[in-house]
């Protein structure tokens, strides 16, 4: 098979003189590594599924730890066509269960055998593995001392029997909706300012301590969620709950997107090529970084870092090349 005669391009045998682009810096060159940006294969994507166990898609679990059956089984029976719903029969088998499978909310009786509902709390809320699941408590009691003792211990809202469902699921709602909030601001500032982001004591410990044990070991390209978890001290699945109720990704997805923004940091910063950059945060091919960079910045490395050095230093240059290599 031979090319149609059309589609045969002659090229020229030497390249322009250098003295046809006067407006390219050597050193912009430099920078851009246009030859790291040829989009060769980089490594091949993990494609294992990371899923949050016991768990519908879909569906946020919410566990309830009430000790009459009957009320039980009247809250079960509201939440269950939104929300995937564990039981607790008092409050010793609401921690052991909270710390078994990190619900994304749990409501609460406080008047209950053994553990009440305000210890249930305490326990829970000082907890790094249960610290930021939101939790209602339900009483009888509608005085304002019980009230202020219930948000002392660290609930998150309170609401006094007989209620009506519908208030019972608004509120579920607006407090898994102010978690995916939160969600989002921990995404936009973690790298700025994580200790300026509106969680409890608790969360800002863990989250520091995640930072930290991924920046030590940001330019190794094999550290992996089973080294997080061990320097954490937790299990697979409670990191992988954990880090997924807080950031709203997996931990698998969170490193990468750590490195990633650590990366951006360093082409602002002027740091090196984009090659360069790439083995700094981690990444052992310059090609996957730039895909991944892409897909999260919706830009390309060189276009981020030209468009952060000055109208001076940057944009008529990257014009330039634009231009010759386009």
């Amino acid at each position: 098979d031979h090319l149609e005669p059309r589609t045969i391009v002659d090229l020229p045998d030497t390249a322009p003189p250098s003295g046809e682009h006067p407006a390219i810096s050597r050193r912009l060159v430099s920078m851009l590594d246009l030859e790291g940006e040829q989009l060769e294969p980089g490594p091949p994507e993990y494609t294992g599924e990371e899923t949050r166990p016991d768990d519908q898609p879909g569906k946020d679990i919410v566990l309830v730890v009430e000790d009459s059956v009957d009320m039980r089984q009247y809250i079960k029976n509201a939440l269950e066509p939104q929300y995937n719903v564990e039981e607790a029969v008092d409050g010793r088998e609401g921690i052991q269960k909270a710390q078994e499978i990190i619900p994304d909310l749990i409501i609460s009786d406080i008047m209950m055998p053994e553990i009440d509902g305000y210890e249930l709390c305490r326990v829970l809320k000082t907890d790094r593995t249960t610290s930021h699941v939101p939790i209602i408590l339900l009483t009888a009691k509608a005085a304002e001392e019980n009230i202020i003792q219930g948000l002392e211990t660290g609930a998150d809202d309170y609401i006094t029997k007989p209620f009506n469902t519908r208030i019972l699921l608004t509120r579920i709602k607006n407090l898994i909706d102010l978690r995916r909030h939160l969600q989002q601001t921990i995404d936009r500032e973690m790298m700025l300012q994580p200790t300026k982001i509106a969680v409890s004591p608790v969360d800002k410990e863990f989250m520091e301590e995640l930072k930290t044990v991924i920046e030590t070991n940001i330019s190794d390209p094999d550290f992996s969620v089973e080294e997080l978890s061990k320097k954490l001290y937790m299990s697979h699945a409670t990191l992988y709950r954990k880090i997924q109720a807080i950031t709203g990704e997996s931990p698998r997805d969170f490193i990468r997107s750590y490195r990633l923004k650590r990366g951006a940091e360093l082409l602002k910063s002027s740091y090196g090529n984009v090659g360069d950059v790439a083995f700094e945060v981690g990444f052992s091919s310059t090609s996957y970084f730039i895909k991944c960079f892409k897909e999260k910045f919706q830009q390309l490395p060189s276009s981020y870092m030209v468009s952060r050095l000055g109208a001076h230093e940057g944009a008529h240059e990257f014009h330039e090349l634009t231009r010759i290599f386009s």
